[in-house]
């Protein structure tokens, strides 16, 4: 696909929170969509052809783990392969930052994308707002 670009962040742009209002808020209906891990999380935002097509957020977390999450394409961007794009360049971020491992909160309808990305369940089904999460590890070395 042409025209992609990543930028990173250290803080939430104007477009990262665009995207996770339209996919989080107003399709999926989450009320606690932002909070103070964004003040401390790196910000990865997608553009196809100069629009914000997506988005992710990562952090360090305790002895070199990771972690990511809101990971979100808008609708009519979908089934493109830009989720698989983002949550793969984010962990070469967390990877060269010496990252060893990635943990995230999956929906459980999207367990798919992250098992091809390497990510395997490490925990049981939780409710975040009602939605059922499955959390997901990546080892990296």
């Amino acid at each position: 696909m042409e025209g992609l670009l990543f930028v990173q962040s250290e803080v939430l742009t104007a477009d990262a929170r665009a995207v996770r209002e339209e996919v989080f808020m107003r399709e999926q209906g989450y009320v606690d969509e932002f909070d103070e891990v964004d003040a401390r999380a790196a910000h990865l935002v997608l553009y196809v052809d100069g629009e914000a097509a997506g988005c992710c957020r990562f952090y360090a977390g305790e002895a070199g783990e990771w972690h990511l999450g809101r990971v979100a394409v808008r609708k009519t961007l979908r089934r493109r392969g830009l989720a698989l794009r983002i949550v793969r360049e984010a962990v070469e971020r967390m990877r060269a930052l010496g990252a060893a491992s990635v943990l995230l909160g999956a929906q459980v309808y999207a367990r798919g994308l992250y098992e091809q990305c390497g990510f395997a369940a490490c925990g049981p089904i939780y409710l975040d707002e009602g939605n059922p999460h499955l959390p997901m590890r990546l080892v990296l070395h």
